[in-house]
């Protein structure tokens, strides 16, 4: 049986993330046998390793991204300002005696720590546990293990690998020597791991080992928030489970995941209507939008195809891709699990509602011009969602006599919204 190695990121904007991704990794019955991290992410691998998955929930919802953030930044003025000042022996006892004595600053996070890491479930599991951190004696990093932590100090070493990587030189991660000595990945082969998943973007890989390392990318920009809401840790964590869960089953969408073709009527409806529409309206908007002389359906689709090409839009086909840019375009959340239907659904819905928000304003002829004047603002090419809302509800409250006046408007906006504007006269007609 295949065995899995964990590694988890030192990147704190990945905590509550990486509680999603084993959250799927439990669901896919994967055997892991080993878990690291290096810094922050020696936390979570602690709370891994302990294999209690709503306990690692709560210690998440226990401390705050402010309060983690909060000590790292404290610590490093402390160093900028006092401890860099001495000499190295100095400095050594001085951090030792605030690392070991109580604080305002440290209590929160070591009674955090103290509170949900259980030392003896630690050392007891199954699955083996290592961290990259520094050495309490000699402030250099080093590589860790269970054997190597003595009995008792287990949350002690973790506390400093959270807090103290800015007095150190261990954030060299950039530097390929430095991750050559001192890598979670290392880790995860000294374990004996035959394949390492990773949510870390931050070490470099060995080369010797980049052929056994499956990275868990993030769906979405994620940025460490020291005002993280607990709605927030709940969305990250369900990005992490729906994009662990991509990388073992294929998805029919790129940034949505869709692992199935089934239920699909209202998809083939849409796939049908493509090129076929019975509305004169719908016909000459759509022939306008794709610039095209001969709107055959043969036509508009290999226009479409080529639009979502250009745009990077790459799903498993051209309606999956078309689906797909609409519904970035809407907002409508990547972090859910999908079928064909549902994703329709969802676009019938939100595009519903939106545009009833909307269309009280288009009796006033005032808002009608400025709309229209402001599709040649900079940045507006790459209209949000209301914005986008109301320039389609432009082009479908324009009477046909007057359609020549829209083409500034359609000139200016890229290709990605143009494709969504048919996408949704497809949809909706």
């Amino acid at each position: 049986m295949t065995r899995y190695g964990f590694v988890l990121s030192s990147d704190g904007s990945k905590s509550s993330f990486e509680i999603g991704a084993w959250k799927a990794l439990r669901e896919l019955k994967l055997d892991i046998n080993s878990v690291s991290g290096s810094f922050v992410g020696a936390l979570n691998a602690a709370l891994i390793a302990q294999n209690n998955f709503e306990k690692a929930v709560r210690f998440w919802r226990n401390i705050s991204a402010k309060q983690l953030l909060g000590v790292n930044r404290h610590i490093a003025q402390r160093y900028t300002e006092e401890w860099s000042r001495t000499d190295t022996k100095a400095f050594k006892k001085n951090y030792m005696m605030y690392v070991n004595g109580k604080s305002e600053e440290l209590d929160p996070l070591r009674d955090v720590i103290d509170m949900f890491i259980d030392e003896k479930a630690v050392r007891s599991s199954d699955v083996d546990f290592g961290f990259i951190s520094i050495s309490l004696q000699t402030l250099e990093a080093e590589m860790l293990t269970l054997k190597t932590i003595p009995n008792g100090k287990l949350n002690q070493y973790l506390l400093a690998a959270a807090c103290f990587p800015q007095i150190t030189q261990t954030n060299r991660a950039a530097d390929p020597q430095f991750s050559a000595q001192y890598s979670p990945y290392i880790l995860g082969k000294k374990f004996k791991s035959d394949i390492i998943i990773s949510t870390d973007e931050v070490n470099i890989i060995p080369p010797n080992l980049k052929s056994e390392v499956e990275i868990i990318h993030a769906s979405e920009a994620m940025e460490l928030n020291i005002h993280e809401t607990a709605e927030q840790m709940k969305k990250n964590i369900k990005m992490g489970y729906t994009d662990t869960l991509k990388l073992f089953h294929p998805s029919l969408c790129s940034k949505y995941f869709v692992p199935e073709a089934i239920p699909c009527e209202k998809f083939n409806a849409f796939k049908r209507k493509i090129g076929k529409s019975t509305n004169p309206q719908v016909d000459y908007l759509v022939k306008m939008i794709l610039r095209l002389k001969d709107p055959t359906q043969r036509n508009i689709n290999i226009r479409l195809a080529q639009m979502m090409k250009a745009g990077q839009v790459q799903c498993s086909d051209t309606y999956y891709s078309l689906i797909e840019n609409a519904a970035l375009i809407l907002g409508i959340p990547t972090n859910e699990r999908y079928t064909p239907d549902l994703l329709v659904s969802m676009l019938l819905s939100t595009i519903t509602q939106k545009i009833r928000e909307n269309k009280n304003k288009f009796a006033d002829a005032e808002f009608v011009k400025d709309l229209i004047r402001s599709s040649q603002t900079p940045g507006n090419s790459y209209p949000d969602s209301d914005l986008f809302v109301q320039y389609f509800l432009l082009l479908l409250s324009c009477k046909p006599q007057v359609y020549s006046k829209l083409v500034p408007l359609l000139s200016a906006m890229n290709i990605k919204t143009l494709a969504a504007f048919v996408t949704f006269l497809y949809l909706l007609y």
